[in-house]
């Protein structure tokens, strides 16, 4: 998945409205963008719900701080709980390194509890050069023997898409 390109509309460089054949390679991007709901808004964070695909999205636009990515995983906890959200993308690129403290709450404080309450999948996403590095091998390690299913990712478009196609529904006959 890594590498590979959907096609994407630009909504900056046309003044008409799409068809919806722009959306045919990559109608999640149109979900990414528009069809969600704000729940935390600030200069160095952002929170929201796509309730139609029952994911939790955090964007850190800065280094957030303690208390407020403690109260940013808070509210999505919430979420997790109240509107049996399971899926969970974070788009950490611009949120700098976090220190260890901030680990040590989320892996034993926040973590614990979000999967009690239903997180399964989790779509990271970061710059380039944390990649593929030891830190990010660890934590998608310990994520997944607490049974949350992590794929790391560049760009938040691909983490979408791919959150989307995780624990799908199965259809049953109603007999």
């Amino acid at each position: 998945m890594l590498g590979r390109r959907l096609a994407t509309y630009n909504w900056t460089t046309t003044t008409s409205p799409p068809s919806f054949a722009a959306f045919s390679v990559a109608p999640h991007h149109a979900i990414l963008c528009g069809m969600r709901e704000t729940i935390i808004e600030s200069t160095q964070v952002s929170l929201y719900y796509h309730s139609s695909e029952k994911i939790v999205h955090h964007q850190l636009h800065s280094y957030p701080g303690i208390k407020l990515l403690q109260e940013l995983l808070l509210r999505g906890l919430e979420i997790i709980t109240e509107k049996g959200a399971t899926k969970w993308l974070s788009d950490d690129r611009n949120g700098g390194a976090l220190p260890q403290s901030h680990h040590e709450w989320g892996d034993n404080f926040w973590a614990p509890q979000a999967v009690k309450a239903g997180w399964k999948y989790w779509g990271l996403v970061l710059r380039s050069d944390l990649l593929h590095s030891a830190n990010m091998r660890k934590l998608a390690r310990a994520y997944a023997a607490k049974g949350v299913t992590v794929e790391v990712f560049t760009d938040p478009d691909e983490a979408f898409h791919w959150l989307r196609q995780q624990g799908s529904p199965v259809t049953t006959s109603g007999r």
